[in-house]
C-alpha cells in the first residue's frame, strides 16, 4: 500500500464532475477520483478546518465509532470493480480487534480526514490509474499524454500552495 495525501479538489469543467486528487507521498504520482458534490463539500470543509455547529454524516460516523470505544485507523483504496469503479475500506480499531468496513473511496477519504488517519492506495491501482506529472522539460509519451488529458486542465488550475 502507498500512502497518499489529499492534494486538491475541484470541478472538471468539461464534464461538471467533482474530482478528488490524491498525491503519493514521495513522488509526483497522482490519482484522480470522481466524487459526489456532497463528498466534495465534506472534504472542502475538513481541509478548511471549518467548525460546524451540528455534525454532518461523516462527523457523526466518526463520533459514533469513538463513542463506542473505537478509532478510525486508516482508509485503504484497495480494489477495482469490473466496471472500473474504485472500492475502499475504512479500518477501525475497537477493543483489540481490527474491523474493515467496505465503502466508496470518497467516504473513506472523508472519514480518514475527520480522524486525522492515513490514506493508502494499493500499488496496482496507482500503477494502473495513477498519473505521474513530469518536469515540463522532459518528454511525455503520447500514451501518457492521452492518459493525462482529462485531468490536465484540472491539475493546472489547482492552488497547491493554499492547502
Amino acid at each position: 500500500m502507498i500512502e497518499v495525501k489529499v492534494s486538491g479538489l475541484g470541478k472538471h469543467l468539461p464534464t461538471g464532475q467533482w474530482l478528488l486528487l490524491l498525491k503519493e507521498e514521495r513522488t509526483t504520482r497522482y490519482l484522480a477520483i470522481v466524487i459526489s458534490l456532497a463528498d466534495a463539500h465534506a472534504i472542502a470543509l475538513r481541509l478548511a478546518k471549518t467548525k460546524l455547529q451540528r455534525p454532518l454524516t461523516h462527523n457523526l460516523i466518526k463520533d459514533l465509532v469513538e463513542t463506542l470505544g473505537g478509532k478510525i485507523s486508516c482508509a485503504c483504496i484497495d480494489h477495482v470493480l469490473s466496471d472500473g469503479r474504485l472500492c475502499a475500506q475504512i479500518v477501525v480499531a475497537i477493543r483489540g480487534r481490527r474491523l474493515c468496513v467496505d465503502c466508496c473511496p470518497s467516504d473513506a477519504v472523508v472519514l480518514a480526514l475527520q480522524a486525522s488517519a492515513p490514506i493508502y492506495v494499493e500499488e496496482a491501482i496507482m500503477a494502473e490509474k495513477g498519473t505521474v506529472l513530469q518536469n515540463q522539460h522532459q518528454r511525455v509519451s503520447p500514451e501518457e499524454k492521452e492518459k493525462l488529458a482529462p485531468f490536465a486542465e484540472f491539475i493546472n488550475e489547482l492552488d497547491l500552495d493554499g492547502l
